[in-house]
């Protein structure tokens, strides 16, 4: 499969999907979206150069923060169904190696000790990641509905037509091209604002 390089090949419809939904399956070049594929494993490092050189060009903070809450979740839960795994399978047969494992998760558990007054500890840290995850969540809902209030990628694309008389392609037009047709969008607009006042 090959990948999208950069802000300078990737279709801004691509990447503003992956905001959205979070697939890297849109990385992949010519993906036609009607059957599911599995991307290579190089497509998480691609990406992430990616969205850092949009945010280094546009200094969006807020995309950065739903991103970076969005990982966040993602290693919550994956670390929340480990460690209900690892609690449910303590026995004293395994108990070293759970305990071993557990402490490498950041949850404190004394091996030479016995299981049984272990348990209610165990089990108040679950609580403790769970309700981490669901605050985590609780902002991410918040960031998405400041987003949902804002423009879509289809608005912007029609503001932009407006504003710069050109017809833009949201599958052709790469990233790159987008923020440029973006800092001329702006330019226009305040050099009419000038001739206005001025």
């Amino acid at each position: 499969m090959i990948l999208f390089l950069g802000i300078g090949d990737m279709p801004i419809y691509n990447f503003d999907k992956i905001l959205k939904t979070n697939n890297l399956s849109y990385m992949v070049v010519d993906w036609n979206e009607r059957k599911e594929i599995k991307p290579p494993e190089e497509a998480v490092k691609k990406w992430e150069g990616i969205y850092n050189k949009y945010c280094e060009l546009t200094a969006d903070n807020e995309t950065l923060t739903f991103y970076s809450l969005n990982s966040e979740i993602s290693y919550l839960e994956m670390r929340y169904l480990a460690i209900i795994s690892l609690v449910e399978n303590l026995c004293e047969a395994y108990k070293k190696e759970i305990g071993l494992r557990l402490n490498k998760w950041g949850i404190p558990f004394n091996i030479k000790g016995k299981i049984k007054p272990q348990l209610e500890l165990l089990k108040r840290h679950i609580r403790i990641a769970e309700q981490n995850i669901k605050i985590k969540q609780r902002k991410l809902k918040e960031l998405k509905k400041d987003d949902d209030e804002g423009s879509t990628i289809l608005q912007q694309k029609i503001r932009l037509e407006r504003i710069t008389t050109l017809k833009i392609d949201l599958r052709k037009t790469s990233v790159e091209e987008w923020i440029e047709l973006h800092n001329e969008a702006k330019s226009i607009v305040e050099q009419q604002k000038k001739a206005r006042n001025g």
